[in-house]
């Protein structure tokens, strides 16, 4: 009998643990990531194939867009956006011309708004990997000119490379409407949910992926991205109320380092 006892008191306690602690983090949980593949996958090929005869002629006419011009080294960057006037590009193909010498990369995708940055014999040039309606990701090479003018990407980071390093380092806790961010176990920023249209928070409700924006520097780049919030209702992400968060991003031949995550700014 008292062994009995004994046993229905140790499941008692072990029921009320279990119901004390439902719906409750027992510590900082870490972000997921929306990107399920490298954006290296074949199904950028199709596009790529009907950009190659064309960025092989010289840039200037109506089909391209000047996206940098770098008087002082003679380097021009254009980005292909028609095949021709009833075909868009699909925002793939860019053209790197240094004193006349023109190098082709059909397997860029320069999307709205690239960026192009000469610095310390480093070129290097942003792109838009995917966007879309709340949707902007970027996607960053470095190139270097070899001695006849020729541009060579020496690296690049894919987006699903970097979001699966963040999904690494960011995480979260929720308390109520309270949200807050950590970045390497360190807390970041408490942020409170105004959304009330969209029911409770989903299981996995903090996501990153959808969000990069890269900033190029003489021989960094800063990365910003926004987590986005998602519910029982909908399953979209929503960015009203969290903060931009960066990074400082290292990029060379061996791969990239990522460091001093932190707070930049909120919606």
């Amino acid at each position: 009998m008292k062994k009995n006892l004994i046993s229905m008191l140790a499941i008692l306690l072990a029921f009320t643990t279990v119901t004390g602690c439902k719906g409750k983090a027992t510590g900082p949980q870490s972000v997921k990531g929306t990107l399920e593949e490298h954006f290296s996958a074949d199904s950028i090929h199709k596009a790529v194939s009907a950009v190659l005869n064309v960025t092989e002629k010289t840039p200037g006419d109506e089909r391209f867009e000047s996206i940098m011009e770098d008087k002082d080294h003679g380097i021009t960057v254009w980005g292909l956006m028609k095949l021709n006037e009833e075909k868009s590009s699909e925002g793939y193909g860019i053209t790197v011309i240094r004193d006349g010498v023109e190098t082709d990369f059909a397997d860029i995708r320069h999307g709205n708004n690239p960026k192009a940055y000469f610095s310390n014999a480093r070129l290097w040039f942003v792109g838009t990997a995917m966007e879309g309606t709340g949707v902007h990701t970027e996607q960053p090479y470095l190139m270097l000119f070899d001695k006849d003018r020729n541009a060579h990407i020496i690296a690049t980071i894919d987006p699903y490379d970097m979001q699966q390093e963040l999904c690494k380092r960011v995480a979260y806790s929720i308390e109520g409407k309270n949200i807050t961010l950590y970045a390497d176990g360190k807390p970041l920023t408490t942020v409170t949910s105004k959304t009330e249209d969209m029911g409770e928070f989903y299981d996995d409700p903090i996501w990153i992926g959808e969000q990069f924006t890269y900033l190029p520097g003489s021989r960094k780049l800063t990365l910003c991205f926004t987590p986005g919030v998602t519910f029982v209702t909908g399953k979209v992400l929503i960015y009203d109320d969290m903060p931009t968060l960066a990074a400082t991003v290292e990029l060379d031949e061996k791969g990239f380092k990522v460091s001093d995550i932190r707070l930049v700014g909120s919606n």
